[in-house]
This record gives structure tokens, sequence and C-alpha cells, in this order.
């Protein structure tokens, strides 16, 4: 009998240790965790590295990684690291998500974490990475972790997910457009005003970005070429206060639909209004304003 409840205990100490262990590799309790799909699959480079998405019915937070060499055999688990993962050069790795950011050297398993991270991702092709910090300051390193550059007053930041990052950062009480590589910073644009909206084209030639300018109400567009750096405002007729510009790009830059949107309070009338399913302006009614849009 004594014997029977030694091996119960142990048999209880076992299932709790096995579930300790569980729920460091993953966020799943229960019987829920036995039912996911595998996705998202990611190879390195030389093919030896790949990496895959455990999903499950809410969530898909943990990332598993093997190895060629060992086939059939997790070698690492991450887990909340689901914004953004790359495999870099000479077996290392970069990972970000829930605020923070992991590099690891694949090879002996080696790894550093970063803390109060809002974005971060290879750079260079695969040669470096970047990690921009909640507090503004970016810092680029090299695939080994080393640092080679950084960066305070970064405001927006957009990267074309290959070779180059576009910053916008607060200089000597200006904002300047910058582009930054792996060893330089390039500006580019240098202006008094502020950007409240940085986008950059499907074809990567142009970043767009909405100015306000200080002392006056109306905003403007402008244009910069991502490659020569060149400039191009708005045209003058086109200088009117809007709430937000829908910009599409048409044949790979070779022109531009320019779509202003403005938001105004209807007029109010005294007269109780009666909604009918079919009228064109219920959003309106809701919400209780209405959009107008001008295309250029």
């Amino acid at each position: 009998m004594r014997r029977k409840l030694v091996m119960f205990i142990l048999f209880f100490l076992l299932l709790w240790v096995n579930g300790q262990v569980l729920q460091r590799r993953d966020t799943i309790k229960g019987p829920e965790r036995s039912f996911f799909t595998l996705g998202n699959l990611e190879v390195s480079a030389d093919g030896r590295w790949s990496a895959v998405r455990k999903r499950y019915e809410h969530q898909s937070d943990t990332l598993l990684l093997f190895d060629r060499h060992k086939p059939g055999q997790v070698i690492a688990t991450l887990v909340k690291l689901n914004q953004q993962f790359s495999f870099l050069s000479s077996n290392t790795l970069i990972a970000s998500g829930n605020g923070k950011a992991l590099w690891m050297d694949l090879s002996g398993l080696k790894q550093k974490e970063y803390d109060h991270i809002r974005q971060a991702g290879p750079l260079s092709g695969q040669d470096h990475f970047f990690l921009w910090s909640k507090n503004g300051e970016l810092t680029v390193c090299d695939h080994q972790g080393k640092v080679r550059q950084t960066m305070k007053g970064v405001q927006k930041l957009i990267t074309d997910k290959d070779k180059y990052l576009y910053a916008v950062r607060q200089w000597n009480d200006q904002s300047e457009l910058v582009r930054i590589t792996a060893d330089k910073t390039v500006p580019l644009y240098v202006t008094a005003s502020e950007f409240s909206r940085m986008e950059m084209m499907p074809s990567g030639n142009q970043i767009v970005l909405t100015e306000n300018r200080q002392g006056k109400s109306a905003r403007h567009i402008t244009f910069v070429n991502t490659q020569s750096g060149q400039v191009i405002h708005h045209l003058p007729e086109l200088k009117k206060d809007f709430d937000y510009v829908k910009v599409t790009e048409i044949q790979n830059g070779k022109a531009y639909l320019l779509d202003f949107q403005s938001r105004t309070q209807p007029v109010k009338d005294q007269v109780v209004d009666i909604w009918y399913g079919n009228d064109s302006n219920l959003k309106a009614k809701k919400y209780g304003t209405e959009d107008s849009h001008e295309y250029f």
C-alpha cells in the first residue's frame, strides 16, 4: 500500500514537472496545446536552418527551429517573438515581438536579448540587422551582434526589407529624412515642417511625406525619390486643407493618383430625420461626419 502511494505521488510529480517544462516553451495551457498545425516555413539561405510556426486556434506565438544536420529534432523554441523573424548570415538570426528582440547564433545557441524594442529586422541583405527602441534610438549591428552605428530621435521608420532603412528624426529643431545603410547615413530631405505620415510606394522608388507646416493649418505632401533624393512638392493648385491623402502608384511609378480626403460636420436640421435603408449617406448620419474626396 505504501509503495503504491509513493508511485502515485511520483506519477503526479512527473506530470507537474512536464507541465512546467511545456509552460516555459509554450503559452497554451490545458489540452488545447495538443491541437495545432505548422505553417509559415522559413529557410536560411544555405538551406541548413529552418523555422516553422505553431498555429493554435486563437494564436500562433511559438516558433520552432530545426537544423538539417539533426533531423527530427527541435533545436530551439522561441515564444512571443512573432512580430518579425529573419535568418542572417553565418548561422545567425534576429526575431522580435512583444516589445523584445532576440539575436541568436544557431551553431552554439548563443543568444542576446534586447528590451523595449519597437521594431527589428534585417538590413543590407542578411549581413546586418537593426533595432528601433521605444525611446527613439536606432541601432545598426552586424550579423554577429556588434554595434556599427546608432541614431537618436527617430520618430518614423520604413524598411525596404532588403538593403535600406528610411528614418525621420528630429535634428536641430528640424525634421530630417535619411537613408541608412549598414555603415553610413545619407540625408535626403530636411524641413522645418513636421511629418505626420510617411509611406513608401510599392515600387520602392518614392517616399510620400505628409507635412504639417508650422503656423499654417494646411497640410501638403512631398515626394522624395529614394535613389536620387529628388524632392517634388505637390502642385500649387493642390494646396488644400485635408485630413488625409491616399496615394496610389500607377505602372510602377509612371503616375500617381492622389485622393485628398476631408471630414466635415454635416449641417444639423431641426426637422426630424428619417433614415432609409437605401440612403447613401447613412455612415455620415451615424458618425456625425461627412467624408469628401478630391482626386488628382
